[in-house]
């Protein structure tokens, strides 16, 4: 991007801040979420060669978030972004914008492709890593990033740091199950829901509402506070979905 564009569109960012402007907010985050899109490759043409954007791509039009000054700063910090020097630079600017990403979206995902000599194998991982093979299959199964190619999964080099680093690892894990989410339809998420709700109902003999009733103290003095917490976000998340499913299932029979 020229000085002469940068200028022009950070006085824009600000400009719309300042008047509270959602829509010129909006269509300047797709303006710096694209044009990452472009010259992430160029500026690691070695590591990256492109970031596709799926066809659902979506801008969250929410005022309070796009007039945020937390939004502005973000907004202005990835217009000016800058390469870094290795993989570990690489891998953190990556799970950076993609977290952001998904953070100022509301719909669709990324999708980056690797030089084939970026990727390794997953045995050349297990050995990079220090781990054995069925350990990586939990790890990516966890949010380990992994790319298919036409003989097997295949790991990008940045991961051999980035997973040794919690931080970074943890966001790894956080931007997996949200596009995991983004991705799944309606009736596969309520699968893999109720999947887990009946892991915790033989875990605790028993249906949430019925378990929990049951107990003499507040929910947060227990031992097993979050487990009880994440069961309830699941049951909530069901009842949305199901929801869902009947709003689409009225609409094609109208």
């Amino acid at each position: 991007m020229s000085s002469k564009v940068l200028s022009i569109t950070e006085k824009s960012i600000n400009a719309a801040h300042q008047h509270h402007q959602s829509e010129i907010l909006e269509k300047e985050t797709f303006f710096v979420i694209m044009n990452l899109m472009l010259n992430l490759p160029n500026q690691f043409s070695k590591l990256l060669k492109s970031i596709r954007p799926s066809a659902d791509l979506h801008v969250n039009d929410d005022p309070k978030l796009l007039t945020s000054l937390e939004h502005c700063i973000e907004l202005k910090y990835w217009l000016v972004i800058g390469a870094g020097e290795n993989n570990k630079d690489f891998g953190r600017l990556k799970t950076d914008f993609e977290k952001w990403f998904y953070k100022v979206t509301d719909k669709g995902t990324l999708e980056f492709e690797y030089p084939e000599d970026y990727l390794l194998t997953p045995a050349e991982a297990c050995v990079e890593l220090g781990i054995s093979r069925p350990t990586l299959n939990k790890y990516m199964e966890q949010g380990l990033e992994q790319v298919e190619t036409r003989s097997h999964k295949k790991i990008p080099k940045h991961i051999v740091e980035l997973w040794k680093d919690p931080v970074y690892a943890t966001k790894m894990q956080l931007n997996y199950q949200e596009k995991k989410m983004r991705s799944q339809t309606y009736e596969e998420r309520l699968k893999e829901i109720t999947l887990e709700i009946a892991q915790y109902e033989v875990k605790y003999g028993n249906t949430y509402n019925e378990y929990i009733t049951s107990l003499k103290q507040p929910i947060d003095e227990y031992d097993d506070a979050m487990n009880y917490f994440d069961w309830k976000d699941l049951e909530d998340e069901k009842k949305e979905i199901l929801k869902e499913i009947r709003l689409l299932e009225v609409t094609r029979d109208k």
